[in-house]
């Protein structure tokens, strides 16, 4: 510690050690312990963590607070912003108090660009990919194609149709091809018909809407309460479902690869819209209507609001 250089401390994956019960806060603990005030003021800490996994406010007021800084300022980066500027960005000290020296910095990836789904939808093999490009564009479909994946779908989606169509076209096409498809590090056990899948994800869409909850987790975790802080258990809501048909499900495409025990639909826009298809398979099986506004809507201080967002 002795000497004047920055110092540089990485903390690797958070949303690893949530999963370990407060370990991220234990390691903390022991940097707080570790630093004086003085090396404090020249270090360099950083800290990486799945983008699902990060809670805005409470992830960094608990970095604040275990390392005494709860007033410094907060930077949020732009999302124009390219993660390897991360080093410029960080201020050295210019100030003997410590909330104007010491700055939580928040930085992530940015979305594909214009040019980089340009180039990855050639290397997919769109040949015409400028009309490609023109489609995204007329049809507002940019948040579509943020990530490598979804430009592989599209890309996919225009050379079987030469167009991109309309946006539930686009969705249903996405839906019931990665229903088809299954995680070759989860084998699928038995056969499901593609009614009953789709009603399984929508109930579990549905599900973690309504439980304010991002992942689902899997059976050897059913029973883990940590996994469970942010997961649901599809056993509660599937519940006329069995254990092999549960599991089969969720080795489907449609969720991303399993991080800790859990499984996470692969696009907000696919939870979306089978949410939206949740609500009208119970219109068509004549709910009551005031069944469903229960469920989706509530009252406070005499004004009605939706009750889950």
């Amino acid at each position: 510690m002795g000497g004047d250089s920055p110092g540089y401390f990485f903390l690797d994956s958070i949303d690893e050690a949530k999963l370990r019960e407060k370990s991220f806060e234990t390691a903390l603990r022991h940097l707080e312990k570790s630093l004086t005030t003085r090396n404090m003021l020249r270090s360099k800490i950083i800290v990486s963590c799945r983008v699902s996994d990060w809670r805005f406010r409470f992830d960094k007021e608990t970095f604040e607070k275990f390392i005494s800084i709860e007033k410094t300022k907060s930077i949020t980066r732009d999302d124009n912003q390219n993660l390897s500027q991360i080093d410029k960005n960080i201020s050295e000290p210019t100030s003997t108090s410590q909330t104007d020296q010491l700055k939580v910095n928040i930085f992530s990836i940015s979305p594909l660009d214009k040019n980089q789904v340009k180039i990855l939808a050639e290397f997919y093999g769109v040949e015409n990919y400028k009309e490609f490009i023109s489609a995204i564009d007329e049809n507002d479909y940019w948040h579509l194609s943020e990530r490598p994946q979804d430009v592989e779908w599209l890309s996919s989606y225009w050379k079987s149709n030469n167009k991109l169509g309309r946006y539930a076209e686009l969705i249903e096409n996405n839906i019931d091809k990665k229903l088809e498809e299954v995680n070759v590090n989860r084998p699928r056990i038995g056969e499901m018909t593609k009614d009953k899948l789709r009603e399984g994800v929508e109930i579990l869409a549905t599900a973690i809407t309504l439980s304010k909850k991002s992942f689902i987790s899997l059976p050897d975790d059913y029973k883990n309460k940590t996994v469970l802080l942010d997961s649901i258990n599809p056993e509660e809501v599937l519940f006329d479902w069995t254990p092999n048909d549960i599991e089969n499900l969720l080795r489907r495409g449609i969720f991303d690869e399993a991080t800790y025990g859990r499984v996470k639909f692969h696009h907000r826009a696919v939870i979306e819209y089978l949410i939206a298809l949740w609500i009208k398979r119970l219109i068509d099986n004549k709910c009551p209507q005031h069944q469903i506004n229960n469920i989706l809507f509530g009252t406070t201080f005499g004004f009605e609001e939706i009750k889950h967002s």
